[in-house]
């Protein structure tokens, strides 16, 4: 089976928040690092001020600006790093073999046996086959032409990754 998709910013964007949020490793670290800065801020200001009360007013303004800001930060670094790598926007061509995954984009051809494929998983919008535990395809439902042909091709790749166990 053969799919073509065309690969957006928002799609990479999409992946990477469906990461943190699934995978136990990255949400951790997001949590930490949300919490960290304003931990440290409170110290910071309890020991400089010496009075815990605006510590802590500068603690929870730091957390709230750090709520906004770093999802924002890691957004513009993504662009930035697609940007500076041709071939990781645009359309991608995934191919369907006994023997494992090729895909191909403007730029590369990769093949990738099914024990090379860590994990296959699915939400609504999209169909993800983690090449690596933080190497995600993420192939939207929706350029499927039915939900049945979303269904169909997600059975293959369970039915070839199941195989190779």
């Amino acid at each position: 089976m053969i799919i073509r998709y065309d690969l957006t910013c928002e799609d990479l964007w999409k992946t990477y928040r469906y990461m943190v949020f699934r995978e136990p490793g990255m949400l951790i670290t997001y949590l930490v690092l949300m919490a960290l800065i304003p931990f440290v801020a409170y110290f910071w200001m309890a020991k400089s001020l010496g009075s815990k009360m605006y510590a802590l007013l500068f603690a929870l303004v730091i957390l709230v600006i750090n709520i906004f800001y770093f999802p924002n930060a890691v957004k513009r670094k993504l662009v930035q790093q697609v940007q500076a790598n041709s071939g990781v926007l645009g359309e991608h061509r995934i191919e369907l073999f006994p023997e494992g995954l090729k895909e191909s984009t403007s730029v590369n051809d990769s093949f990738y046996r099914w024990d090379g494929i860590h994990a296959i998983r699915r939400n609504q919008e999209y169909l993800f086959i983690y090449q690596q535990h933080y190497l995600i395809y993420a192939i939207t439902v929706c350029l499927f032409d039915s939900i049945r042909e979303a269904d169909l091709f997600y059975e293959q790749l369970e039915q070839y990754d199941s195989a190779k166990k």
